[in-house]
């Protein structure tokens, strides 16, 4: 499985950003080189499933705030969203993390530590 982590340029230095800690464990990060925000937030899975919406990915946005997370699946919508993934991870990058350490097998959340979805 290959695991890749397109971010916000401020997460590099980010006291609670949690990249260097992805890095270490051998996931692929990018920082954006937009100048301005970059406020998109989405993953693409397994090529068949997209998670998306206001969400966070913090955990603020799972215990306090109010955020709608949204999972799709429509294999048009997500050869878009990879589509996208790929512009921005190929081409608006300003640096990236290497591996520092050797990688380590990373297990799933427990099911409790996923955020709760009402339909």
């Amino acid at each position: 499985m290959r695991v890749r982590v397109y971010l916000h340029k401020d997460q590099k230095e980010a006291k609670y950003s949690k990249s260097r800690y992805l890095a270490k464990y051998g996931i692929s990060i990018r920082y954006s080189s937009n100048p301005y925000e970059m406020h998109r937030k989405f993953a693409v899975i397994d090529d068949e499933v997209i998670v998306t919406g206001s969400y966070n990915w913090t955990a603020s946005a799972g215990e306090r705030n109010n955020e709608n997370l949204v999972i799709i699946r429509d294999p048009f919508l997500v050869s878009r969203y990879e589509q996208e993934f790929y512009r921005l991870w190929s081409k608006h990058y300003l640096s990236e993390e290497k591996l520092e350490a050797p990688i380590q097998e990373i297990r799933p959340l427990e099911e409790e530590s996923y955020p709760e979805i009402i339909a």
